[in-house]
């Protein structure tokens, strides 16, 4: 069966996002702000280190300007083709490119010499640039940081290695599910429209669906006042410092008011060093330690939904590590914080009870490595659980 390819991207970005809304689970505010916006013609390839393609970036428009953007799997083993979105931060390919290219020759006498340059994960979900010569590359900039970048490794070959057994067969069944809806349409219509009124009608649904009860749980919204946001976002204050950072936001949860230097002296963590992956299980003691033993934590080094969802349900934020190589020469995880979750009901995909499409299980983090262009907060980002590999988790608790 034919996989994903750029020109499909858009169609699929604006499917899942436009089934996402009409069933409700995406906060209502989210929901707004995305009704009525496009799926831009302009995505990006996002390559693995290994050469191939990972995934598509897809920004969204509303009229003219950026409000976010949507990952689609170009790589199978991802299980479902949305692997994230994100609103609040922006793609612009071109300027971003331009932006990185501008400051590194900044700094040089001479202009690098390349032929082309290309947005590769080097260390997933980081992204940078590559400079290519003779179809290698010369220099790479890590986007963000603007330094090359400390870890490197390939996605794809370090899936393949550590989940052998996880097949494709769920991912190319969601695409014929979606080929399947996607036939029984008799007349021309765009796809590219965020609206899932507009979404219900193209297929025929009722306006009132399983929507009448949302199926989200998101603790940066207090019940009944859904605009209200009550969970105060850090930034890293060194770039390898996101451990630091997601466990200050924590912290502050429970008005525990610590900065990440005074964390990161606790932890013994440097400048040049984050907070290290064999070390995540010492956690809930620097916890306990760092709220006078206010705070109980507990630890797990096998996170699930359930795991997560039931923190997200007795109002409590988490911290989740992804997964990163055996052989990342001692570089820390990636950490970020965990502040709601969804169930993506795929029950209108499904052609067969046999189908395998089984209900897609989301998480929305702030991730406080990813800024805003003005440097100032950051952005709310929707992941799949499916589609990505998480090694650590960290739930805290007030004492009793």
């Amino acid at each position: 069966m034919p996989g994903m390819t750029i020109a499909k991207a858009g169609i699929y970005a604006s499917l899942e996002l436009n089934l996402m809304m009409y069933n409700r689970l995406l906060p209502q505010n989210v929901i707004e702000n995305l009704t009525d916006c496009k799926i831009a013609s302009r995505i990006t390839s996002i390559y693995d280190l290994n050469g191939e393609i990972l995934f598509y970036r897809v920004p969204i428009l509303n009229a003219r300007r950026h409000v976010g953007f949507a990952d689609i799997a170009r790589y199978p083993g991802f299980q479902v083709p949305l692997i994230s979105f994100c609103v609040g931060r922006t793609w612009q390919e071109d300027h971003i490119r331009d932006e990185v290219i501008r400051e590194v020759q900044s700094g040089r006498r001479t202009r690098p010499d390349f032929d082309s340059t290309r947005f590769v994960a080097h260390d997933f979900p980081r992204i940078s640039l590559h400079y290519i010569k003779d179809g290698k590359t010369i220099r790479s900039v890590e986007l963000g940081s603007r330094r090359t970048p400390i870890s490197e490794w390939s996605y794809i070959d370090f899936h393949q290695q550590c989940f052998p057994l996880k097949t494709s067969r769920r991912f190319f069944e969601h695409l014929k599910a979606w080929q399947d809806r996607l036939a029984m349409i008799r007349r021309p219509v765009s796809l590219l429209r965020l609206n899932p009124n507009i979404f219900a009608r193209i297929f025929n649904l009722p306006v009132s669906s399983v929507a009448s009860l949302p199926r989200y749980f998101y603790i940066c919204y207090r019940p009944g006042h859904m605009t209200h946001r009550c969970f105060e976002r850090r930034k890293v204050s060194n770039d390898p410092w996101c451990t630091i950072a997601t466990l200050q936001m924590l912290l502050d949860w429970y008005r525990i008011n610590l900065s990440q230097e005074e964390i990161a002296d606790d932890l013994d963590v440097t400048n040049e060093k984050g907070f290290q992956l064999n070390l995540h299980k010492e956690l809930p003691d620097h916890i306990s330690k760092l709220s006078s033993e206010h705070l109980e934590a507990y630890h797990t080094d096998d996170p699930t939904w359930s795991f997560l969802h039931g923190e997200i349900i007795e109002n409590r934020p988490a911290l989740l590590t992804y997964w990163r190589p055996a052989t990342n020469n001692g570089q820390d995880s990636h950490s970020v914080a965990v502040t709601g979750s969804t169930i993506s009901t795929y029950f209108w995909l499904e052609t067969a009870p046999d189908s395998g499409i089984a209900p897609a299980f989301g998480l929305y983090v702030f991730d406080p490595a990813r800024v805003e262009d003005d440097g100032d907060a950051m952005s709310m980002e929707w992941k799949s659980l499916d589609s990505h590999e998480f090694d650590h988790a960290v739930k805290l608790w007030l004492t009793p």
